[in-house]
């Protein structure tokens, strides 16, 4: 029971986001943003042959492609990282198939799309927790397509491939998926890498695209630790427990000295190197 209390106690129920971003990967992907404090709801939909910036060196990518390369390199955290990178804004909550295939596009079944159900969270698979799967699936209980308004991404033909323009969409859609709780907290956040310097400016349009403000970013060739430090006599800031959870580094006190907060980046800037 205390086990139960304690996972419950992490979960969404009792950790409410203002808001969230769910992505269901498939033949007709499309990512959600559900506004819980405004009310106000996104979808975008992506075509499977649009191609993206995939994180981890890999370059342009084909959307309809990446359960291929999910089971290719045994990392679930690909879609993750790729449309994270592509919306800049964090996008924490993955569902997809059970089955690796490939995909590409399909208008018909494009066209007749509902919203994820509940059972759609316990039968895909993902990286949600139990209890989180029932916040979220009842987040989508009772409300229509209608709800939600779509936002068309912007791409280009180049050598003859379908590219996502994120750059354009970044500019166009700034400030949509922000986090009003981090805006409160006025944070500022010095970005620390080793190697790649283009990596580290797209992960600050991504923690910017969330409203956490990044005023440094620079150069540490030693430590290979990612880390969150944060200068605090009581307890971290909402801001540093987010880019802890999201990253998946580890919390730490220190004095930072030009920001509020430091992440270095360390051992995931590999997962993380974007290529132009």
């Amino acid at each position: 029971m205390i086990f139960v209390g304690r996972k419950v106690s992490k979960s969404l129920f009792f950790n409410p986001k203002d808001r969230i971003q769910v992505l269901v990967y498939g033949q007709y992907t499309r990512l959600y943003s559900i506004g819980n404090s405004d009310g106000v709801h996104y979808v975008i939909p992506f075509d499977s042959d649009t191609k993206l910036k995939v994180p981890g060196g890999y370059g342009l990518y084909r959307i309809g492609g990446l359960l291929k390369l999910i089971d290719l390199k045994k990392d679930k955290e690909i879609l993750k990282r790729t449309f994270s990178v592509g919306i800049s804004s964090y996008v924490s909550y993955i569902l997809y198939p059970r089955k690796s295939t490939i995909y590409y596009s399909n208008n018909k079944v494009e066209r007749n799309q509902g919203l994820p159900s509940l059972f759609t969270f316990f039968w895909e698979q993902s990286n949600i927790s139990f209890f989180d799967k029932i916040y979220l699936g009842l987040r989508f209980l009772g409300k229509k397509p209608s709800d939600f308004t779509e936002i068309d991404i912007k791409t280009q033909i180049i050598n003859e491939d379908k590219v996502f323009l994120d750059a354009v969409f970044s500019k166009m859609f700034i400030g949509y998926f922000y986090q009003r709780k981090f805006r409160d907290e006025q944070k500022s956040i010095q970005l620390l890498f080793q190697n790649n310097y283009q990596t580290a400016v797209f992960l600050s349009n991504l923690i910017e695209g969330n409203g956490i403000r990044v005023n440094d970013i620079s150069q540490k060739k030693d430590g290979d630790n990612c880390e969150v430090i944060e200068s605090t006599q009581n307890h971290f800031s909402e801001t540093a427990l987010s880019l802890s959870q999201f990253f998946n580094c580890p919390l730490k006190q220190g004095e930072p000295e030009i920001s509020d907060i430091i992440l270095y980046l360390g051992e995931i800037e590999k997962k993380w190197e974007v290529n132009k």
